[in-house]
């Protein structure tokens, strides 16, 4: 993406309420879409809600009976994807016109993280990375720990 269309699509975003962490200016909010499989999109779910995940290990226990159930549900989510096509699912980020920095809360990396992500901008679908993707040779990367040792 050029510098310019990467401004213009930072500006393109609605306005949030966050100070980005390098200029302190108001950061846009940019909503992408992404599309994850029925697996892991219920992974993704059962991390999210204790009682999902207490639910699926009771299922552990009965090793015979929770084998079959797994499994039947893994063939029927592989045949649902190939006949529908993979879920489509959204993700907020956050990008400063200022700056030109995006920054990824902690859920949101993981939820985009091997997934074609794609934007809607100017009437056209934008890739914003594509499954395996590598940063640009010119890229920094930054990570801040909002962990806090007591």
């Amino acid at each position: 993406m050029r510098s310019n269309d990467l401004i213009n699509l930072l500006n393109s975003g609605s306005n949030g309420e966050l100070p980005c962490p390098l200029c302190s200016n108001k950061m846009k909010e940019l909503h992408l879409t992404y599309k994850k499989s029925r697996m892991m999109s219920r992974h993704e779910e059962m991390a999210k809600d204790p009682k999902k995940m207490a639910e699926e290990g009771a299922l552990v226990h009965a090793p015979v009976i929770g084998g079959i159930f797994f499994f039947g549900r893994m063939i029927y989510d592989v045949k649902e994807d190939r006949a529908k096509g993979k879920l489509k699912k959204t993700v907020t980020i956050d990008g400063c016109a200022s700056c030109s920095s995006l920054w990824f809360d902690r859920g949101e990396i993981f939820q985009i993280t091997g997934n074609d992500v794609t934007l809607e901008y100017k009437g056209e679908t934008v890739e914003l990375a594509g499954a395996n993707a590598e940063p640009s040779p010119n890229v920094i990367t930054t990570h801040v720990n909002e962990e806090t040792n007591n």
